[in-house]
C-alpha cells in the first residue's frame, strides 16, 4: 500500500519531532546527572574543609573524638550521606583514620587516590546488589598540602527520583507534542495541499466533460 502525500508529510514531521524530542530528553538527563555530580562534589569539598578545620593547625591526620563527633554530625545533618571515611595516604595506598562504617570499603581505588593527591575531586555512580549510590573523594588540605582525603558514599535515591521525574515529563511532553503536531499537520496538509489539488482535478474534469472554462 502506497502512502499519500499527506500521510508521507505527516509521518516525516512526526519522525523529526520524535528525533528532536529524544535528543532534548537525553541532553536534559545528561545535564541533570552532571549537576547532581557537581553538587555532591561540592558537598565532599565542604566536608573535607570541615575536617581540616576540626584538626586544627597540625599537618597530620589522626583519629580522635573530635573527628568522630564531626562525622556523626555530618550524618545527622545529611541523611543522604551513608558513609564517610577520613583517609591518609601512604606508600601502600590509603589508610583509614575514621569512619562510621569501618568494616565497609568503598570502591574508590589507588588511581583515584593519586588524582586526589593532586588536588582533584573524584566521583562516580556505583551500582551494587541492585542498589545505586554515589562515591566521592575530596582532598583534605592542611597548610597548603594534601594531607588526606574524605571519601563519602551518598544515597542515589533522591537523584534517581529527580531523574525519573525529568524523564517522565520529557517523554510526556514529547508524546503530547507528537499527537498535537500530527493533528496540526493533517489539518494544514488538508488545507494547503489536498484542497488545491482537489480543485485542480475538479477543474480538469469539468473541462474534459464539456469544455467549460473554470478558474483553477
Amino acid at each position: 500500500m502506497r502512502l499519500s502525500v499527506r500521510h508521507k508529510l505527516t509521518l516525516f514531521s512526526t519522525l523529526v519531532i520524535l528525533a528532536v524530542s529524544s535528543g532534548f530528553t537525553w541532553v536534559s538527563l545528561g545535564l541533570a546527572r552532571r549537576a547532581i555530580e557537581e553538587d555532591l562534589q561540592n558537598r565532599a569539598i565542604i566536608y573535607a574543609r570541615e575536617v581540616a578545620a576540626a584538626i586544627g593547625g597540625g599537618r597530620e591526620l589522626g583519629s580522635g573524638p573530635a573527628l568522630h563527633q564531626l562525622i556523626v554530625r555530618f550524618l545527622e545533618i545529611r541523611p543522604t550521606v551513608l558513609q564517610l571515611d577520613v583517609l591518609t595516604f601512604d606508600a601502600d595506598g590509603t589508610t583509614l583514620v575514621a569512619s562510621n562504617e569501618p568494616t565497609s570499603q568503598l570502591s574508590l581505588n589507588w588511581s583515584d587516590a593519586e588524582d586526589v593527591q593532586r588536588g582533584r575531586v573524584v566521583s562516580r555512580a556505583v551500582s551494587r546488589g541492585g542498589q545505586h549510590h554515589w562515591e566521592v573523594m575530596a582532598p583534605i588540605t592542611l597548610e597548603g598540602a594534601v594531607a588526606g582525603a574524605v571519601a563519602v558514599k551518598f544515597s542515589a535515591q533522591r537523584s534517581d527520583e529527580l531523574i525519573g521525574r525529568i524523564r517522565f515529563w520529557a517523554l510526556t511532553l514529547a508524546g503530547v507534542s507528537l499527537v498535537l503536531m500530527g493533528v496540526l499537520m493533517t489539518v494544514a496538509i488538508q488545507i494547503v495541499v489536498d484542497r488545491p489539488i482537489r480543485r485542480f482535478m475538479d477543474a480538469i474534469s469539468a473541462v474534459a466533460d464539456d469544455g467549460a472554462d473554470l478558474p483553477v
